[in-house]
Parts: structure tokens; sequence; C-alpha cells
């Protein structure tokens, strides 16, 4: 027997009571033990709505006052009702955040690995009445518990009441469990339940539509669309997820805003980039260094963050009793990225990007705007265009890497990689998911590798600047700078290690099934075909 939770809508606490009572009788007596203590009900989520996503809701119930422990819940949406998971108890005043600062136990562990790097959000705070309900049998003994809390939300048709009723068995009364159960399921078809109707209303009033915001593009193509009309579609979406990862990037709230930012300005940049036939030249070669500005003042920021989260990794691979020799270095880290945040927080408040985004938005939106001629083809023969000579591209460049070759030249194939990706993104819809479902997973692999290949060449070499500074600041003992040194040698190894698994990688890539794959998304025959 599974806890449960149901909602039910406009029906008031005494009601429900009577009603569950009427169809327990006479087998079972219903008696409230509480006359309705206050509670305080909030929700939480990540900003890309993380736990909604994977079928979760978290709650934390709390008395008003604050002054009292509160009960944190993570409950799974099943089928018609929503069946607890993991609690634990908050201290008083305490706000969920990252995962890492949950209290320990179930609900940490089974909250981290769905948040990852990202903190919790609230929504608003629900206020009403909470009433403990015990199920008696004939002999009085309690076969079944029911938590019943009714709270006031205003919505956009005005206010409601729900009550929302939490079902827990005891152990040898399977029978009454199920019976209350039942009744209570009748109840919600019958008063016209929404499950997750609460949290949805409280996080509407904190100014959040629940699994509104993802980071993962999903654009609504049409293959007749012409290049303009795509690409104004495409870089408006872009410019609303920069100016909704603006102010977490700009507040820190956490390292993903600044990441999801990121990734919308090389997006742009790229689809600018890709089709820049199709731009007036004045406009294109403006924005195009706008949005490279935004890639400069971004990147030092983030690069701090990724060794931050980077950094229990990077204790791992040292030998244990070295371990705790590396943390001058987080503290150096931490200094620089708050360092690097402020003057970022400073670009992001400033003129400049108020312009930029008010210009952007004002070009893409103006129907008057004179393109280029080619900017009237159809997108998907022009997208298919690019996508096949990218795709050439890295097939000759990947075909001239030999053990000599410098990493430089795996770096631009990563790079061409990155644009390809970037156009499988943007144009998937144009085609049928069977062509670019399998050729999306061959990149993906290729790209793995050579980003692994270049995150640690690039680390390496940040590490050594790093010690050089640590070392002439006197900011770390001579025990940090020699265990930098082993982590480089590390570094070194499975850099070495991601050279080999590139050859692999690239033959796949470049085997005869992605290639029919490819001349499909160009309209080309199969290589041999008549």
């Amino acid at each position: 027997m599974i806890e449960g939770y149901f909602e039910i809508q406009n029906c008031a606490a005494a009601e429900i009571i009577e009603q569950i009572s009427t169809a327990l009788s006479p087998r079972y007596d219903v008696e409230p033990q509480t006359s309705g203590d206050a509670v305080a009900v909030t929700f939480y989520d990540s900003f890309d709505w993380r736990l909604f996503r994977a079928g979760y809701v978290l709650q934390k119930n709390a008395p008003p006052s604050g002054t009292q422990p509160a009960l944190l819940r993570l409950t799974r949406l099943t089928g018609s009702k929503a069946s607890t998971d993991r609690q634990a108890e908050l201290p008083p005043g305490h706000t969920p955040g990252f995962a890492a600062e949950l209290p320990e136990g179930p609900l940490a562990d089974s909250i981290a690995p769905l948040l990852e790097m990202r903190t919790l959000l609230p929504s608003n705070e629900g206020h009403g009445r909470r009433v403990e309900i015990a199920i008696r049998n004939e002999d009085q003994k309690i076969v079944a518990r029911l938590t019943l809390t009714q709270i006031e939300l205003t919505c956009e048709e005005g206010q409601t009441s729900l009550a929302q009723l939490h079902c827990r068995p005891i152990r040898g009364y399977p029978k009454p469990f199920r019976m209350l159960e039942k009744t209570i399921r009748r109840l919600a078809a019958g008063a016209a339940s929404d499950r997750g109707l609460l949290a949805r209303g409280l996080f509407a009033a904190a100014g959040r539509e629940i699994g509104s915001y993802q980071s993962k593009l999903d654009l609504a193509l049409d293959p007749k669309m012409t290049a303009r009309q795509a690409l104004r579609h495409i870089l408006l979406r872009l410019l609303s997820q920069m100016q909704v990862n603006a102010p977490g990037t700009c507040a820190a709230t956490d390292s993903e805003f600044l990441h999801d930012f990121r990734i919308a300005v090389r997006r742009s940049r790229s689809a600018i980039g890709q089709f820049k036939a199709i731009f007036p030249p004045t406009e294109r070669q403006h924005f195009s260094r706008e949005l490279r500005w935004l890639g400069q003042i971004t990147g030092p920021t983030r690069d701090a963050d990724v060794y931050l989260l980077a950094f229990e990794d990077y204790r791992a691979m040292l030998p244990r009793e070295r371990r705790d020799d590396l943390l001058p270095l987080k503290r150096f880290l931490r200094e620089r990225q708050r360092r690097e945040q402020r003057k970022l927080a400073r670009a992001l408040s400033s003129k400049r990007y108020e312009k930029f985004v008010a210009d952007w938005h004002g070009f893409l939106t103006d129907e008057d705007t004179i393109w280029q001629e080619a900017s009237l083809m159809p997108i998907r023969q022009l997208a298919g265009k690019r996508i096949w000579r990218l795709y050439r591209d890295i097939l000759r460049d990947g075909a001239l890497i030999t053990a000599a070759s410098p990493d430089e030249a795996l770096h631009d194939i990563r790079k061409e990689g990155k644009k390809l990706r970037y156009l499988l993104q943007f144009f998937d819809r144009l085609y049928p998911q069977s062509t670019t479902r399998p050729l999306a997973k061959t990149l993906r692999n290729l790209q793995n590798i050579l980003g692994d290949f270049q995150d640690y060449h690039v680390q390496s070499v940040a590490l050594r600047g790093f010690a050089d500074e640590m070392a002439e600041k006197r900011k770390a003992p001579s025990e940090t700078i020699m265990a930098m040194g082993l982590l480089i040698e590390v570094l070194a190894g499975l850099q070495a290690d991601a050279r080999v698994q590139f050859d692999a990688a690239f033959a796949a890539f470049s085997g005869p099934a992605t290639e029919n794959r490819f001349r499909r998304l160009r309209g080309k025959k199969k290589r041999g075909a008549p």
C-alpha cells in the first residue's frame, strides 16, 4: 500500500469529511483529531522544472510563524493520484536551495541527481488550515489516517478553495485504506479535481507557469517557410532565452542561468554565420559583433563556474591522501568567480546590453527591413544545403587527422561539429525523425569525445596559469602547487585516452549509414544508387 494525495476543488473541508464519513459508515468511523491548525504551503522546483519533468512535486508544509520545523515532501505524480516518495523535516526558517543544502537522507538522495547543479526556486506561499483525521474500525482501532489541508487560492478565474487530501495506510489494514482511497477518488472526480492545481496556482502567483521553460529548443518550423521567416523565428526564440536567463545570470542564482544564456548566444552567432547570404550586410556585421561581445563578457565567469563544478571530480583524480591539498585552489576559484561575476552583472545591466536587446528584437520583428534575395528561398532547401556542406567539411578535415596532428586540428573539427549540431537542432522538425535522431546521436558521440579532448587541454593550460598566479601571490602552500601538477598529469592522460577514442567515433560518423542519412536530408540518392 502506497501513501497518496488527491486534490478537490471548491468543496469545503466539513463537506468532504461528511461525505467520507457517510461512504465509510457504518463499518468505519471518521474522527477529526485536530480542529484545524494553520499551515503555510510552498512548492519548489528548478527554473527549468527538473522535478516536474521527472514526474515529481516538492512541497513544504510549515507553521505560518516559521518558528517550528517544517515538513518537506517529495511526491511522484502517477495516474489519478500522487504517491509520497520521500520526506524530511526542515529546521525552522530553513529554505530549500541546492540539493547539498537539504538534510541528509533519502529525500536529498532522490533530489540530487535530478537537480544536479540547479537550485530550488519557491512558489508563492499558500495559507490555510490542516485537519488530522483518524479512520477507526468497530474496535476503535485506527486503520487509516488522512490529512486534509484546505487552501484559499487566487487564480485567473478568481478566488477558489482547494483541498489536498493525504492518505496513509496502517500496516495490516489494507481494506479500509482501499475503501478510503476509492471514496476520495470518487469525490475528486465529482469536484472538478485537477491534479497539481495547487502547485500550478501557487507557482502562477509567483509569476511562473509549470513547465514553461526548458533549455532544449523545440521549434515548430514549417517546411514551406522562407529562410527569412524561419531564421526570424529561431533567433527570436533564442533572444527570449537570453532575456529570461539574464536576471538569474546577474544574480548568480545558479550556474545554469549563465550556461543557458551562453548557449543562446552561441546558437544565435552560429545561425547568423551559417546563413550570411540572407541577412542585410550592415545589420549582420553589427549584431554579429554584439553577440561576440556577449560571448566574451560571459566567458570568464563561465570558466570559473566550470572549474568549481568539476572541483570534486578533480579531488577524486588524486590519491586520497593528496585530495585536501587542493582546497586552496577552491578558495582561489571562488574569489575569481565572484570577481568575474561582478563584471558580468555590470555588463548585463549596461546601456549597451539594453540597446542590443531592443535593437535586435526590433530588427527581427520589423516587416519593412529588406533582407538579401536568398532569404526568399524555402528554408528546407537552404537548411539541407548548409547541413550537407558542413558534414562534408567535417569528413574532409577528419580524414586528415593523424597521430601527429596538433590539438588545434581536432578542436577545429569540434567547432565544425558544433555548427552542424546547432543546424540539426534548428531544423529537425523539417525532416523525418527516423533520419535526424540517429544523426544527432552519432554526432553527439563524436562531439562528446572531441569536447573531452579539448576540455582536458584547456583545463590543463588554465591550471598551470592558476598555479603560477597562486605561487606568485602566495595564495597556496607548495603542497597545493604539487597537487595541481599531479592533477595536470592526470588530465593529460585523460586527453590521450580521448584522442584514442576519436578514431572509432569518427569512423562511425563517416560510415555509409550516416552518409546515406545526410544524403536523404540533402535530397540526394544513396551512394552507389543508379
